[in-house]
């Protein structure tokens, strides 16, 4: 009997702890694991904070020494270029090599989505990988002027952190807000004023028509007709999902990511999906693809356990959190499908929003405020339609607010 053989094509937070479940639920499989970066699995939230100013490795996921203890074959520094079925899998290597798997899960993440008229730059930077912001780092240095190019929280982070190393920061946002993915005016509003405070410069509303690169700077040409100058450009206008290896399959996409069913499974037979690059349908009946730690972590996890067959586990409210100049924002649910915004200003300083589909609590924005989230995220579990007088009175604790009787949700 021959030893079934698992590929992961994809070195990431999902594929890390998708080889971790699997080697532990199973000791007989041949698991292979497969990063065209050169590192090991590692965490990417310390890229846009603590790796752009201070020495370090990256923050490891497991231990060096785990693939080998485990047998697990870690394949670093070569991409997966083709892959093709025929019964079981090939995959092909960049260096030509051919491998065989019966099954392939993909955690290949995503790439930043490029700005056109920066193609051809040095000075340019995009963040997404270790090496990136080592790069990044050795030009952020004192006085040097930055500009950051969209306010998602890529760009957010590294304006912050631009500043705390001495940078002169723009943020250029061509939105008309900054902060598009915050549906709460009140944070976003403190947001705002904490960059300003740290000495963030913010321009709304621009768009940039050109960029011209000298020996030591950047022109950058706005179609407002201004021109600015920078040492160097960090931009964080999304990402691209890395799905070219599923298309190449026939595996049907949706939302811009491979679309899998609540077991991770695509449309290809054998294939499955988790991460960034994966298309899940929420319970709200909304496709979307999560591109924050959590989800990436547990959908590695429910890969793993779809591909062994056994019960995958539920997924948690999602949840993702932003750290920027001193203040915590923190998003849980699904904020953006929202009829009414509740909100509580427990100081200055603290502030959390409850959104509520119809009468039902559908997603919350806190800005300070990690206990009361936590609370929150409890009742977003399952359906629940909380009383709105009572969920906005500070002085309730949110497991005494009431629910709605039936004869109130009728009339909503």
């Amino acid at each position: 009997m021959t030893t079934e053989t698992i590929a992961i094509v994809g070195a990431s937070l999902a594929g890390a702890r998708a080889a971790q479940v699997l080697r532990q639920q199973r000791k007989d499989l041949r698991v292979l694991l497969i990063g065209d970066e050169l590192w090991a699995p590692y965490e990417r939230p310390p890229l846009s904070k603590s790796a752009l100013l201070q020495d370090s490795e990256p923050t490891w996921i497991f231990p060096s020494t785990w693939c080998e203890e485990q047998g697990v074959k870690l394949v670093t520094g070569r991409k997966v270029v083709a892959v093709e079925r025929a019964g079981a899998f090939t995959l092909t290597l960049a260096d030509g090599e051919k491998l065989s798997a019966d099954k392939v899960l993909l955690t290949t993440g995503g790439r930043p989505r490029p700005l056109p008229q920066a193609e051809g730059i040095g000075q340019v930077h995009y963040l997404r990988t270790w090496d990136d912001a080592r790069r990044l780092k050795l030009a952020l240095r004192p006085g040097a002027k930055l500009i950051v190019v969209g306010s998602g929280f890529i760009g957010a982070e590294v304006a912050a952190t631009g500043s705390e190393a001495g940078c002169r920061v723009e943020v250029l946002e061509a939105a008309p807000n900054f902060f598009g993915a915050i549906h709460c005016p009140v944070v976003r509003s403190r947001l705002i004023a904490a960059h300003r405070e740290a000495g963030v410069r913010l321009r709304a509303g621009v768009k940039i028509s050109r960029l011209k690169a000298t020996e030591r700077e950047i022109m950058v040409t706005i179609e407002q007709g201004d021109n600015l100058l920078a040492d160097l450009i960090v931009v964080g206008i999304g990402m691209l999902p890395n799905a070219e290896l599923a298309t190449s399959l026939g595996a049907r996409l949706e939302a811009g990511g491979i679309a899998v069913d609540d077991e991770y499974r695509t449309s290809v037979p054998g294939l499955y999906a988790a991460g960034d690059v994966a298309t899940r349908c929420t319970v709200d009946g909304h496709s979307r693809r999560y591109e924050h730690w959590r989800s990436a972590q547990e959908q590695g996890v429910g890969a793993a356990y779809s591909i062994l067959r056994l019960p995958v586990p539920p997924l948690s409210p999602a949840w993702c959190w932003s750290d920027q100049c001193g203040q915590r924002l923190e998003i849980a649910g699904e904020p953006a499908h929202w009829h009414t915004r509740i909100d509580r200003s427990l100081s200055d300083r603290e502030h959390i929003t409850f959104h509520l589909d119809g009468t039902r609590l559908s997603g919350i924005t806190a800005l300070n405020s990690s206990r009361l989230l936590r609370a929150g995220m409890a009742k977003l579990v399952n359906p629940w339609h909380p009383d709105p007088a009572q969920l906005r009175d500070v002085t309730l604790p949110i497991n005494k607010v009431g629910t709605l009787d039936s004869s109130n949700e009728a009339l909503q």
